[in-house]
């Protein structure tokens, strides 16, 4: 995930607070939406929300 930014993110991991919280919570909200996904019928309203939740922890 953001591998153009990996060099970025390893320089803020772990000294800013509010970035480490961000960056967890925007990972967990990533496997979350991965393991509904890889289910079959999966809950698209669901999956939605998710995908706000996680587009909202990217500001």
């Amino acid at each position: 995930m953001f591998t153009e930014y990996s060099a970025l993110i390893d320089s803020l991991e772990g000294k800013d607070i509010a970035f480490d919280r961000l960056y967890k919570k925007h990972n967990e909200l990533d496997v979350e939406i991965e393991k509904m996904t890889s289910k079959d019928g999966f809950d698209e309203v669901e999956i939605d929300k998710l995908k706000k939740r996680k587009a909202f922890t990217e500001r």
